[in-house]
C-alpha cells in the first residue's frame, strides 16, 4: 500500500507547470504586447479614417444619385444642428438635401440624409473653403472639389482625399497633407 501512495504521489507532482516556468511566460506576452500596441494603434486610426471617409463618399453618391432620380437639384452643406446649412466646419456634421422649390434655402421636408458630427477629433475640410456641393440634376457638379480628412494624430500617410471630378463621382486616395 505504501508503493501506492508513493505512485500515486509522484504522478501528482508531475502535473503543472512551476512559478518560473509561469513567469517567464508572463514576461514573454508583456514583451510581445508592447512590441505589437504601438502599430494596432495605428491600424486602427487607418481603419477609422477609411470609415469616416466612405460616410463622406456615401453621402456625396446618395446626393448625386438623388438628384438624377428627381430631375433637380441637391446640395450636401455644412451643418452642425442638422435642419439647414449653418456648420461652422465638415467635421461638425453635414445634410443632403433636395432643392423642390428653387429658392436655395432649406425649407421643411427638404432634407433628404443628415450626419452627425464626426468622432475622435477627425478634420475635415473642403478644397478652396467650399460649404457645399451642389449636384445638378445629370448628377455633375458646378465646381469641382476634394475633400481632405485627417486623423487625430495628423499622420499625412493616414489622412483620405475625397476627389469630386466635374462629373460629381467621388473618388477616396489614401494620404494627404494635414496640417
Amino acid at each position: 500500500m505504501d508503493k501506492n501512495n508513493q505512485q500515486q504521489a509522484t504522478d501528482m507532482r508531475q502535473g503543472g507547470f512551476t512559478l518560473i516556468e509561469v513567469m517567464v511566460t508572463v514576461a514573454l506576452l508583456a514583451v510581445l504586447l508592447a512590441s505589437v500596441g504601438p502599430s494596432f494603434r495605428g491600424l486602427l486610426l487607418d481603419n477609422q479614417a477609411a470609415t469616416q471617409a466612405n460616410a463622406v463618399v456615401t453621402s456625396l453618391l446618395f446626393a448625386r444619385s438623388e438628384a438624377i432620380k428627381r430631375n433637380a437639384a441637391v446640395v450636401m452643406c455644412q451643418s452642425d444642428a442638422g435642419t439647414g446649412c449653418d456648420g461652422g466646419d465638415w467635421a461638425g456634421g453635414w445634410i443632403v438635401w433636395a432643392d423642390t422649390d428653387g429658392d436655395k434655402t432649406v425649407d421643411a421636408g427638404e432634407v433628404l440624409q443628415t450626419q452627425g458630427k464626426l468622432p475622435a477629433s477627425f478634420a475635415l475640410t473642403a478644397t478652396g473653403a467650399a460649404t457645399q456641393f451642389s449636384y445638378r440634376p445629370d448628377g455633375s457638379v458646378a465646381t469641382a472639389n476634394d475633400f481632405l480628412l485627417c486623423p487625430p494624430d495628423g499622420v499625412s500617410s493616414r489622412a483620405r482625399q475625397i476627389q469630386v471630378d466635374a462629373s460629381g463621382r467621388p473618388v477616396v486616395v489614401k494620404g494627404g497633407t494635414c496640417p
